[in-house]
């Protein structure tokens, strides 16, 4: 199985002539696809539209967002079959920032606003994951923030099934579950482990070291409360077995 950091795709080529909208400037490039600022061509709030990558990321991008309706998961209008076959999404357009980006300004959150945004996003992964969905590839650049400052998830191409045979695994480097890059199937643990490494980036400005060279989340962050802490250090436990479900992880990170 080979592990693919989702940080190569760096080029999205021209803006892409989707029948219907006025296309704007570009706001990102992910591993499924390319996303630009649009309008539709008879007026309206602007939108977002998703080039998928053609593949079988796209077929399952398309089917995910189709099935999902959550407050927290970046929202589907309808898709568009291009010219040349590949398809558009057209999507809320979440505006506020990414968390990377966040973190670039700000350097770290606070206690309070880790909780904020990583308890709802927590709950967003149980919800999916009762669906059999797992995300796959949560890292920075894959929480947007509204302007009211709601985390959305986004970049479900790396999406899988649970129990999903899969040769290829796609993540953002530092934010994969270890034993993924050790050669064992991504599960439902995974995706904790990318919940919990990018709640460890937002206390302290850098993802989590491997267990081996690890520091105590405490001596990184000592403003944190020790209740925070515990949860944090239990989601990137090297262990998969010894972290938290979702659900449970979403409660535990409400009462810190």
């Amino acid at each position: 199985m080979t592990t693919v950091d989702a940080r190569t795709w760096t080029t999205a080529g021209p803006a892409p002539i989707v029948p219907g909208y006025l296309i704007g400037a570009r706001l990102g490039v992910g591993s499924s696809g390319s996303v630009w600022r649009a309008t539709a061509a008879g007026g309206g709030p602007q939108v977002a539209v998703k080039v998928l990558r053609t593949g079988p990321t796209a077929d399952r991008e398309l089917a995910v967002l189709r099935a999902v309706a959550h407050p927290h998961v970046v929202r589907l209008h309808h898709s568009v079959v291009l010219d040349d076959g590949r398809v558009a999404l057209v999507l809320d357009l979440v505006d506020g920032g990414t968390l990377g980006s966040v973190m670039a300004q700000r350097g770290h959150l606070s206690s309070g606003e880790v909780v904020t945004v990583m308890a709802p996003l927590a709950q967003a992964l149980a919800d999916l994951h009762a669906d059999g969905v797992q995300h796959g590839d949560l890292a920075p650049g894959n929480v947007l923030f509204d302007r009211s400052g709601r985390p959305v998830l986004t970049d479900l191409g790396t999406t899988r099934l649970t129990g999903e045979p899969r040769d290829e695994v796609f993540g953002t480097a530092g934010y994969v579950d270890p034993v993924v890059l050790a050669g064992a199937a991504p599960g439902p643990a995974s995706d904790v482990y990318g919940l919990g490494a990018l709640a460890w980036l937002a206390l302290t400005g850098a993802p989590p070291e491997t267990a081996a060279l690890r520091v105590p989340l405490v001596d990184l962050a000592p403003a944190a409360g020790a209740a925070l802490i515990e949860v944090v250090e239990a989601a990137v436990d090297p262990d998969p077995a010894r972290r938290p479900d979702p659900a449970a992880l979403a409660s535990a990170l409400r009462a810190a």
